[in-house]
C-alpha cells in the first residue's frame, strides 16, 4: 500500500504554472481570507493551514511532517529550500501543536503523515512515501481552487492571488502584532538568516506609522 498515487489530481493546467508567475505582485493573504478558505476546506487542508500559521513553515515542510517528528512538545523540521544552511534544522518548541495533532489522528486513516488524505483511487508512485501522503502539486492546485471558490479574490488577476505560501507571511505579521520580537522569535522560527527577509514577509499587511515630532516655534520665527 505504500507509495500509491491518487489519480484525481484536478486539472493538469492548474499545477503547471511557473513559480516566477506567482512571485509577481502577489496579493497578501488577510486573516479574513484565511478564515474564508479554511471554512470551506476539507479536514486535511484545514490541518495544513493551521500548522503553517502556527509554525510559519511552508508547503514542503508542512506536507513532510510526520507524527513521529513531534515529541514532548517539540517538532523537528528541516527547511527544504535551505537544507545546507545552519538555520535549516529547526526544533520548534510548540506545545500548542498537541491538540492539532490529536485532531489529525482522528481522521480514521492510518498514516505516518500529520497532513494526509485518502485518495479516491490509488496507483503506485515513487514520489510518495506512503499512499496517504499529499504531493505538492496536487496540494497547491487544491488550495488555489478553494481560494477561488471563496470569490474574495475575483477582482485580482489570477497570477496575483495569494498562494499557500502567503500563510507564512500572515502568521509572521500576526506574531509581530501580538508583540513577538523579530530577531529573537519570528526570524529564527522562519529560518531566516537576515532580519530583512523576515521584514519582507511582514511588509504589505498593514501600513506602519513612524511617529516623529515637529517643534518649530512659528510665532517666534515669524515675529523676527
Amino acid at each position: 500500500m505504500k507509495g500509491l498515487y491518487p489519480v484525481d489530481i484536478g486539472h493538469p493546467a492548474e499545477v503547471t504554472y511557473a513559480k516566477t508567475e506567482y512571485r509577481k505582485n502577489r496579493q497578501r493573504l488577510t486573516l479574513e481570507g484565511f478564515k474564508a478558505i479554511h471554512a470551506i476546506s476539507p479536514f486535511w487542508m484545514q490541518i495544513a493551514m493551521e500548522i503553517s500559521l502556527m509554525t510559519l513553515q511552508g508547503r514542503s515542510e508542512v506536507l513532510n511532517m510526520k507524527f513521529s517528528d513531534y515529541q514532548d512538545g517539540l517538532i523537528k523540521v528541516v527547511r527544504q529550500k535551505t537544507k545546507k544552511h545552519e538555520h535549516a534544522h529547526l526544533e520548534i518548541d510548540c506545545p500548542q501543536l498537541a491538540e492539532l495533532i490529536s485532531r489529525a489522528r482522528q481522521s480514521g486513516i492510518a498514516s505516518p503523515y500529520i497532513v494526509h488524505r485518502r485518495p479516491s483511487r490509488k496507483i503506485h508512485s515513487d514520489e510518495r512515501g506512503h499512499w496517504t501522503q499529499i504531493l505538492p502539486n496536487h496540494f497547491t492546485a487544491e488550495f488555489r481552487r478553494l481560494r477561488d471558490e471563496t470569490r474574495l479574490f475575483d477582482g485580482i488577476p489570477r497570477e496575483s492571488r495569494p498562494t499557500f505560501h502567503e500563510i507564512r507571511s500572515l502568521g509572521s505579521w500576526i506574531y509581530k502584532q501580538q508583540g513577538y520580537d523579530n530577531e529573537s522569535f519570528i526570524q529564527p522560527l522562519m529560518a531566516h538568516a537576515d532580519e530583512r527577509m523576515t521584514q519582507g514577509y511582514q511588509r504589505g499587511h498593514s501600513q506602519d506609522w513612524v511617529r516623529v515630532k515637529a517643534g518649530l516655534d512659528l510665532e517666534e520665527i515669524l515675529a523676527g
